[in-house]
């Protein structure tokens, strides 16, 4: 009897998750100012996941504005929950301060750009 007999709706659910497994492990060095950092290769956006899934790279997510902004919101979420989950250990809590920051920055960026939109279109 053969170990795998997928067929049909089973052998694609299958495939997409090995396809999963695949790109979530995929990531790339990117140079930057002070040392080369790894990240992710390819991203799935909560509004990706809300459609039918997907992937994207993180190239097009950073240089396509409502993308970036998307990601920085999950972002966010994440680094909310992370405080949650962990705000009695003292010891964190300078990376605390320094997500705080991060979080201000994010949305002041965006209401900047928002308030510059809303301009651009009164004229």
């Amino acid at each position: 009897m053969p170990h795998f007999s997928f067929s049909g709706q089973r052998y694609f659910e299958w495939q997409v998750e090995q396809a999963r497994e695949i790109i979530r492990v995929r990531v790339s060095v990117l140079k930057t100012d002070d040392e080369p950092i790894t990240v992710r290769t390819y991203w799935s956006l909560p509004s990706d996941r809300a459609a039918s899934g997907g992937y994207r790279a993180l190239p097009d997510v950073l240089s396509n504005a409502k993308m970036r902004t998307e990601l920085e919101q999950s972002a966010i979420a994440e680094m909310d929950s992370f405080k949650r989950k962990y705000q009695t250990i003292r010891e964190l809590g300078r990376v605390f301060v320094e997500m705080d920051a991060a979080k201000r920055r994010i949305l002041r960026r965006e209401i900047t750009s928002q308030q510059t939109s809303k301009r651009a279109a009164s004229v």
